[in-house]
């Protein structure tokens, strides 16, 4: 965050091939954050409900599908 959204979403997909990763709800919600900052809100949408698709708790993922529905393409 300190360098910028760009940079954090260059981190937060090198992160994205470690294999004990893969289903971290956390990690698209990171990148869903970052791709709001850019201006992408399709993108960031997506990255929401990826998130919620892999929460296991409840309540985090109506957190992360609020954030999704939130977000409208310009």
């Amino acid at each position: 965050m300190a360098q910028g959204p760009a940079l954090g979403l260059e981190l937060a997909d090198q992160l994205a091939d470690d294999p004990r990763l893969v289903a971290y709800p956390q990690l698209p919600a990171v990148r869903a954050t970052f791709l709001q900052r850019l201006g992408r809100p399709g993108d960031a949408r997506r990255e929401f409900e990826r998130a919620a698709a892999f929460s296991q708790n409840a309540d985090e993922r109506r957190l992360y599908l609020s954030q999704a529905a939130a977000l409208i393409d310009p």
